[in-house]
């Protein structure tokens, strides 16, 4: 069994619909796809951000939908942990200057412990 641990690039165009993304996602069985507890905080970090900047109503709407979407999402799929060891691994990561994913400081890919 092959388990595919979806980023958050990976499951926000999944959630927009991507079609290619989309597509093969729902090729997979449900039983056979992750995330990890980073893109967790990731996707509500964002929503919180777009609900308390929402100026306009309709923006605000839309912002406590997708904050509901991504709970209702997350809800119903395996989530994996940041454990002491993906810590380590980060830490050693960060030490060498060794670049994760864009962003300097991602925790995703360091978070992994399958």
């Amino acid at each position: 069994m092959s388990l595919w641990v979806l980023d958050t690039d990976h499951l926000s165009l999944f959630q927009r619909g991507h079609p290619l993304v989309y597509k093969r996602i729902k090729e997979t069985k449900s039983e056979n796809i992750a995330t990890t507890i980073v893109t967790v905080e990731e996707q509500m970090r964002g929503w919180l951000n777009a609900i308390k900047k929402a100026s306009r109503s309709e923006t605000r709407i839309l912002a406590y939908q997708g904050l509901s979407g991504a709970i209702k999402y997350f809800t119903n799929t395996k989530i994996l942990d940041f454990t002491q060891a993906a810590d380590n691994c980060y830490q050693q990561l960060i030490e060498q200057r060794i670049r994760i994913g864009f962003w300097t400081r991602d925790r995703v890919g360091a978070g992994l412990e399958i």
